[in-house]
């Protein structure tokens, strides 16, 4: 494992280059695509992987930290950024769900909309989650055509996302 730790436990993994920020004027698609049809080419070395995506550090490892009390036969790891998690994807198998946390309006919606898009592209074998302090109809509808497979917003209740995260795992959507 990348930090030691076995793989079956929760880790926060960062970006191997710790001077680089997320990219704030969107997401380069296409070269995302082709570094994961990479990543996805090398197979699984572990059991089944989650991963969680957010920039709020204590949202991002309170979310993974429960994830893993409810997953213990999977391991849960937590990155900063989409371009974070492209920097150690070759450290973990390809995961069985990606949780990606969006905070509120902050967030410029075109690139939001960028990121969304990049990971709905990969949806095809790996289900994506949108979590988000957000609960607008059109921003959900969104999402789900860009190929996100789940929303879930922060006011349901933990038990109710889990199951939503095993429902989409399992290949159903949200």
């Amino acid at each position: 494992a990348a930090n030691g730790d076995h793989p079956a436990r929760m880790r926060p993994a960062e970006s191997s280059n710790p001077g680089r920020r997320a990219r704030a004027d969107g997401v380069d698609a296409e070269a995302l695509l082709a570094r994961l049809d990479d990543a996805g080419d090398r197979g699984h070395k572990h059991g089944p992987v989650i991963v969680v995506i957010g920039e709020r550090v204590l949202v991002r490892d309170c979310l993974a930290q429960c994830l893993q009390l409810a997953y213990t036969h999977h391991a849960v790891v937590a990155f900063s950024s989409l371009a974070a998690w492209l920097d150690q994807q070759g450290d973990y198998p390809l995961p069985s769900v990606i949780l990606l946390f969006t905070h509120g309006r902050r967030r410029a919606a075109a690139n939001l909309a960028d990121e969304i898009e990049a990971l709905g592209k990969v949806a095809v074998s790996v289900p994506v989650i949108v979590v988000s302090d957000v609960e607008d109809g059109d921003r959900i509808m969104e999402a789900l055509e860009k190929g996100v497979r789940g929303y879930i917003p922060t006011s349901m209740a933990f038990s109710v996302a889990i199951e939503a995260v095993r429902l989409v795992e399992a290949g159903g959507t949200f």
